[in-house]
């Protein structure tokens, strides 16, 4: 696992394209802090945007689009190990991007009080987003197909929920346990739906890897 690890962020930190999102990433919420004033959100502001989803695709569907994965499996590592050790770099850019946020957060929001004690639960409603868009950039396999894809989830699934939330007249807001937008509930929910939502996406990407043939 370390030997993939090692290589995973070689691959990451070898990507001109990983610091040309990242400056992207970041120039969009400087503008957004900019047009609001200094007044959002930590949750808000950490959430994962489209320059984000583009680096986890590339970065999940890098061995396959480049071949190289045939080699890997070649040298005796398993694809369920392989797949983790996506998951692994995958959190650890996430991290990345939202500590980087949060000192910008820092340095021109207008009110900062409580960030750190918010910041640890904002991160664990985000992890199964990330590990959902990894899992299934991996399932497709071809970067412009998973990003087109990725980018259609984003958008389609909640604007379909707020439609059915205004039809529905119960009182459970389905957009809420979506992802992007759990930290709307309260402390042990975000936890719960969050665990849920990254065992399941988790056992959807290990039965998929194991079912996929290696071309």
């Amino acid at each position: 696992m370390i030997n993939l690890l090692k290589f995973q962020f070689r691959n990451l930190l070898k990507n001109k394209m990983f610091y040309i999102f990242l400056c992207l990433t970041m120039l969009e919420n400087f503008v957004r802090l900019r047009a609001f004033e200094g007044k959002i959100g930590l949750a808000d502001f950490v959430a994962i945007n489209i320059f984000e989803i583009i680096i986890l695709c590339i970065f999940a569907t890098f061995d396959s689009d480049n071949c190289t994965i045939k080699n890997i499996i070649a040298k005796g590592y398993d694809k369920v190990r392989l797949l983790f050790s996506k998951y692994i770099v995958a959190i650890f850019i996430l991290i990345v991007f939202v500590l980087l946020k949060v000192l910008m957060y820092f340095m021109f929001a207008k009110h900062t009080s409580g960030v750190w004690t918010n910041l640890g639960q904002n991160i664990i409603c985000l992890i199964p987003e990330v590990i959902f868009y990894v899992t299934l950039s991996i399932i497709i396999g071809k970067l412009k197909i998973s990003l087109s894809t990725c980018v259609l989830v984003q958008i389609f699934i909640p604007s379909l929920l707020i439609f059915i939330d205004k039809l529905d007249k119960l009182n459970v807001k389905l957009l809420n346990y979506w992802l992007g937008c759990l930290y709307s509930l309260d402390n042990v929910s975000k936890i719960i739906v969050s665990l849920i939502y990254t065992a399941l996406f988790v056992a959807i990407g290990i039965f998929a890897v194991r079912r996929k043939e290696i071309k």
